[in-house]
């Protein structure tokens, strides 16, 4: 017998809202003040997903080890604080794919590796922080994705078994953590994920080109 689905959890940058513009602004920014030429966003996308180390080594050149990181990072993220909604917006299709499992007596909720500080007021901005039954920042817990500890937590704020859950991602750390968790798991091709990628060997239960594809794998 096939579990069915209950509940559908989302990771956020890259699956649920298209954030790269709002970064991508405040690198460009940063770099206009060292005198350097803009981004372009293929450029730049697929550091969103890997987090802010990897934008700052993509955006500005800057690692952890050079002299001058603390700064550059206080800078990116005072000004991300500030600034987190000008730009972003949700993916094609995801309102209407929320409103389905909404009108399907179903819940929602998001499982990201972004902290508190940024994640509630961009969705509160969004109109979508009401809508949540569920929501699960890289600093709710201890470990991060890949480690299946946060998906268990979402659960268990929903009082929900894994296996009526499916984890959204566009990374293969998503997948993981969902796998590692029993969950269902759904790669979000419309995210940030490099040419490079083989998503097959990601072996998640399902491919998605659309969020509207969805709906038949819940139904």
């Amino acid at each position: 017998m096939i579990d069915k689905i209950s509940t559908v959890l989302f990771d956020l940058d890259g699956t649920l809202l298209d954030t790269t513009p709002d970064f991508l602004a405040i690198i460009n920014a940063l770099r206009f003040d060292k005198e350097l030429p803009s981004l372009a966003r293929p450029d730049f996308e697929h550091a969103v997903a890997l987090g802010t180390d990897k934008m700052l080594s993509i955006g500005l050149g800057v690692h952890q080890n050079d002299a001058d990181y603390a700064e550059q990072r206080q800078a990116f993220l005072n000004d991300y604080a500030n600034h987190p909604n000008r730009f972003t917006t949700p993916f094609p299709g995801i309102l209407d794919l929320l409103s389905y499992i909404e009108l399907n007596g179903l819940r929602w909720g998001i499982v990201t590796n972004k902290i508190q500080r940024f994640t509630i007021p961009l969705l509160t901005q969004q109109g979508l922080i009401s809508r949540i039954s569920a929501l699960v920042c890289g600093d709710s817990v201890k470990e991060h994705k890949p480690h299946p500890e946060p998906l268990l937590h979402a659960c268990q704020l929903l009082d929900c078994d894994p296996k009526h859950c499916v984890y959204i991602g566009d990374t293969q750390n998503d997948i993981l953590a969902g796998k590692a968790a029993g969950m269902k798991t759904a790669a979000a091709t419309w995210g940030f994920i490099p040419t490079t990628e083989i998503l097959a060997q990601w072996n998640a239960d399902i491919v998605l080109s659309h969020p509207h594809e969805l709906k038949q794998f819940i139904a």
